[in-house]
């Protein structure tokens, strides 16, 4: 039975699609109500999401790595960041990433969960921990802010997450990316875009796209 889903990354630069770099966004597989969307669906209170994403990989030996990038839900307040690490290499896992993240349900409920703690903030500490442990740290960002800040763990990827907004601009991702291409410099920094079905033709200076939602 598979217990976990693949977001497949469709690289646009060679280098990264060489063996050996990720190939997809590894999420746990846990029942999706109907008319919710996998982030959302991901908090309930009827998910540990850490626990579903380990008991979806095997135990491996160190010579057979797996390629892919695992999630985690580095906000949870139960969440055992140096445990997971060692839990995660032992699945042969080196990269991890910082999803569900808080940006990805809009800037109001983002704050909202830093001031509990909940939020961005602890988020970077549990990155940080992870690299420690070794891993690659691949990072969602939702803003400027974010990125900047995400920049001093020096991460492998960034990995752009499109907010809910209700105000002029309907397409803020791609909007993000332009202009953190052009702060940093094209090329400085791979950039992932997660992005649904409908936007699987992505047009905007990113070095992929993640499909999420996908099995």
């Amino acid at each position: 039975m598979q217990l976990h889903r693949r977001w497949p990354i469709d690289w646009r630069i060679p280098e990264m699609r060489q063996p050996g770099h990720p190939t997809a966004l590894l999420v746990p597989d846990f029942p999706i109500p109907k008319g919710l969307s996998p982030q959302w669906a991901s908090l309930l209170p009827t998910t540990d999401y850490n626990k579903a994403m380990l008991a979806g990989l095997v135990r491996r030996p160190s010579w057979a790595p797996v390629p892919d990038i695992a999630t985690c839900y580095m906000a949870d307040p139960f969440l055992n960041g140096a445990q997971f690490a060692r839990a995660l290499h032992e699945r042969g896992i080196s990269r991890v990433a910082n999803l569900p993240s808080a940006g990805m349900f809009g800037a109001d409920y983002a704050a909202l969960l830093n001031k509990v703690s909940l939020g961005f903030d602890r988020e970077l500490q549990r990155l940080a921990l992870m690299a420690q442990h070794q891993l690659e740290v691949f990072i969602a960002v939702a803003d400027f802010e974010q990125a900047r800040r995400a920049m001093v763990l020096r991460p492998t990827a960034l990995i752009a997450v499109a907010a809910p907004v209700e105000d002029a601009d309907p397409d803020p991702l791609p909007v993000f990316c332009r202009r953190w291409a052009q702060e940093q410099g094209a090329g400085q920094l791979p950039i992932l875009a997660l992005s649904g079905e409908r936007e699987s033709r992505f047009d905007g200076p990113v070095s992929g796209t993640v499909q999420f939602g996908l099995h």
